[in-house]
C-alpha cells in the first residue's frame, strides 16, 4: 500500500506542470511561475559550480551482508536484510531494484541503463529528469566520494510533488557499460530521522568482483 500511494503520487507530478512552470527572464534569471500569477527567483549557483570532492573514504556497513547483483551492468549492493524489503516488480517499473525500510515510510531504488555519459554529467541529467515531476526541484548539497573504491556523485535535493515536500539523497555512477541511478527519498520532514539509514543503505554500493 505504501508503493501504491507513493507511485500515484510520482505519477501525479506529472500534472503539477500545469501549476508551476520554470523558466528563465531575458537575463538570464531562472524563475518559477505560479498558476495564481505569483513568482519567486531560483537560484542556480550550486548547479554551475564545481563539484567538491569528499577525501574520505565510504564503505558499506558490517551489518550490509546480503548482495543484489545487477543483471544489467556489473554493480551491486549490499544492504541490511533486517531492515530493507525488496519490492515485487512489475514491467512499468523503470528502476531495477526498488526497496521499502520495513515499518518505516523511506523508499529508494536503483536505476541500471545502458548509457555513455561522464559521471560529471549526471547532475545535469538528474536535475532534469526530477524537475519533470517536481518543477520546483533544488539542488541542495553535491560532492564527489570515493565509495567501496568508486568514484560516485552524491546529490541532495529537496522538491515538491502534490504540494507534499519530498528529500532526495542519492548516489550516481557511471562506467565504460553505462549508468548507475541510485536514489533514497522521504518525506522532507522526516529525513533528519532517516538521514543516516539513507546513508548506510547508498554506501552498500559495490562492484561485485
Amino acid at each position: 500500500m505504501k508503493r501504491f500511494l507513493f507511485t500515484v503520487i510520482i505519477l501525479l507530478g506529472f500534472l503539477s506542470l500545469k501549476a508551476q512552470i520554470r523558466g528563465v527572464t531575458e537575463f538570464g534569471e531562472s524563475i518559477m511561475l505560479y498558476d495564481d500569477g505569483t513568482w519567486e527567483y531560483i537560484s542556480d549557483s550550486i548547479e554551475t559550480a564545481e563539484i567538491p570532492v569528499n577525501a574520505t573514504p565510504y564503505f558499506k556497513s558490517k551489518a550490509s551482508t546480503f548482495l543484489y547483483k545487477s543483471e544489467k551492468l556489473n554493480i551491486g549492493l549490499y544492504s541490511d536484510p533486517a531492515k530493507w524489503v525488496l519490492e515485487e516488480k512489475n514491467d512499468a517499473d523503470v528502476a531495477e531494484f526498488t526497496f521499502r525500510m520495513k515499518n518505516e515510510d523511506l523508499y529508494a531504488m536503483i536505476i541500471n541503463e545502458k548509457l555513455d555519459v561522464s559521471l560529471e554529467n549526471m547532475r545535469e541529467i538528474a536535475l532534469m529528469n526530477g524537475r519533470t515531476v517536481a518543477p520546483d526541484l533544488v539542488l541542495e548539497a553535491q560532492e564527489m566520494r570515493t565509495v567501496n573504491g568508486m568514484q560516485v556523485l552524491m546529490l541532495q535535493m529537496t522538491g515538491t510533488i502534490q504540494g507534499m515536500k519530498f528529500k532526495y539523497y542519492n548516489y550516481y555512477y557511471t562506467s565504460p557499460e553505462g549508468a548507475t541511478q541510485f536514489l533514497t527519498y522521504c518525506s522532507e520532514n522526516m529525513f533528519p530521522t532517516y538521514k543516516n539509514d539513507m546513508e548506510v543503505l547508498l554506501n552498500g554500493l559495490v562492484v561485485p568482483k
